[in-house]
């Protein structure tokens, strides 16, 4: 049997729901493994095991019956998957009553059968993608690279490509993210079959994008390729969702970096943007390299000046939008939604609390985004 024992209970209820008579599912070694009477699995069927054994239908009758232990009158007819016997269905009752049925039962066992192997398949394929994803992003030793590449063996993957990492977390979804929601992501670059794509948890994806390939068949930018994700998401779930996306590397073992860029770009544009839905690690550089340096040296530096404006976040968001906007007052006011006046009051009171001028040094100006970089990275 490449089937379990529960899968065959499950369909032989349904069949026996279909047409209103007892079937059991035998397996090679005559044993009853799916019943609608329960008291009869696990028992030994004689006819069902020489069904299986020859190839051919056997029909028990009264005249033949006790020719077969642990038998009852019916037909017992073969059944295939791929060619190959993979079981017996057992069909309880006067063969002129039930001739009729038998073809059609098999037909229905062994579409079903064909069904839920595929749907494993597909299940046990997907599992191991997510293991073999959660390995990229983890994979410290030498033994880890070993099993790195038999798994992409396995899967069909080429780890000697650029991959660039994305986040894609869904937003206010309580329930697990459905298989055919990937399905359908997958569908956006169908030929890029080197793409990996997995759900990691109920809110979130990671998506390993072949940037080799993308460029190669002038597929779209990653910003546009995001877009669509954010679509389909959008179509198939009715919720928003945040992408992040970290830098491409050749490397599959810098893999894990890309993802780290991801994360971090997630997780800080959330803070700084609240709006803005995809966020590229190349538009939060400075404050990314703020987050590597140990956090002592930067209290030390920035602490002082840092504590005048922690409990003033709208002169925080004026910093930022200034850098954001090459310190143009009018691009700032914009940006905020304020008046002009309102950020040359706000750069004054910046210059009052902390002696750092907007306007000035360009040393200034680094050292006031250096503050607010600090701010959202607490």
């Amino acid at each position: 049997m490449i089937a379990n024992k529960e899968m065959y209970q499950k369909l032989a209820e349904k069949i026996i729901n279909d047409i209103g008579y007892n079937i059991n599912i035998i397996d090679k070694d005559g044993m009853i493994i799916a019943s609608g009477i329960q008291e009869r699995i696990g028992s030994y069927h004689a006819a069902g095991q020489q069904a299986f054994l020859s190839g051919k239908r056997i029909d028990i009758t009264e005249e033949n019956l006790a020719q077969y232990k642990g038998s009852d009158i019916g037909i017992n007819q073969p059944f295939y998957n791929d060619g190959t016997i993979i079981g017996v269905i057992g069909i309880t009752g006067h063969a002129q009553e039930i001739l009729d049925f038998v073809h059609l039962v098999k037909s229905m066992i062994e579409l079903m059968v064909e069904q839920e192997i595929l749907k494993n398949t597909m299940f046990y394929r997907q599992r191991n993608k997510v293991y073999f994803a959660l390995l990229l992003l983890n994979s410290k030793s030498e033994q880890d690279v070993v099993t790195l590449h038999r798994w992409s063996q396995s899967l069909g993957y080429q780890l000697s490509i650029s991959r660039a990492a994305m986040v894609v977390r869904v937003d206010d979804y309580c329930e697990s993210i459905p298989e055919n929601l990937i399905d359908e992501l997958k569908n956006i670059e169908r030929s890029n079959k080197e793409n990996i794509l997995v759900s990691i948890d109920a809110t979130t994806m990671v998506i390993f994008r072949a940037e080799d390939f993308a460029k190669k068949h002038g597929l779209q930018k990653n910003y546009d390729y995001c877009c669509q994700v954010q679509k389909i998401i959008q179509r198939e779930l009715g919720v928003t969702s945040r992408i992040g996306i970290g830098s491409a590397y050749a490397d599959f073992k810098e893999y894990a970096q890309s993802y780290d860029e991801a994360e971090f770009a997630l997780k800080y544009s959330k803070k700084i943007s609240p709006v803005k839905s995809i966020a590229p690690i190349e538009d939060c550089l400075f404050p990314y390299f703020l987050s590597k340096v140990p956090h002592a040296l930067l209290h030390h530096f920035v602490q002082e000046k840092y504590e005048c404006l922690q409990n003033q976040p709208e002169l925080i968001e004026t910093v930022i939008a200034l850098a954001q906007c090459n310190q143009s007052l009018t691009k700032a006011s914009q940006l905020l939604h304020v008046h002009k006046n309102t950020v040359i009051y706000r750069i004054k009171k910046i210059m009052d609390l902390t002696n750092i001028n907007l306007q000035g040094s360009e040393s200034d100006t680094l050292f006031a985004q250096f503050i607010a970089a600090y701010y959202y990275l607490q």
